[in-house]
């Protein structure tokens, strides 16, 4: 019997592998959010530990949302996934979205709503 959390995590865990191959081991600004011990090791060539099944999921969601919300703002979009570099660190921003004769750049997050209890008093 067909088992449909294997084949999503397969499905995703496959889609992870091809981004990855894509990357360099260069620094990028994805990457600046999460563990500064992990990336010191990543740019050392170190063995990196993978990532759960259940990792992979949370992230295949958050690109999700990232295509709903750049599609929702469409009609607003002046450019989509502008690479961009600062001293070595290499990224792609979502989108620059126009607003009258101002250019706003925007990089698209989720986070789990438990994030937003810092946002309450």
């Amino acid at each position: 019997m067909i088992s449909i959390e294997t084949e999503i995590n397969r499905a995703i865990k496959a889609r992870n592998d091809l981004r990855q191959s894509a990357r360099t081991n260069e620094i990028s600004i994805s990457k600046l959010g999460g563990c500064l011990r992990q990336l010191i090791l990543a740019e050392r060539n170190a063995e990196m530990i993978p990532f759960t099944d259940r990792q992979l999921r949370v992230f295949s969601v958050g690109y999700q949302f990232e295509y709903w919300a750049l599609d929702l703002l469409k009609e607003h979009i002046a450019e989509k996934q502008i690479p961009a570099e600062y001293r070595g660190i290499k990224g792609t921003a979502d989108a620059i979205i126009k607003d009258g004769k101002d250019r706003i750049l925007i990089d698209i997050k989720s986070c789990h709503s438990m994030k937003f209890k810092y946002l309450t008093a």
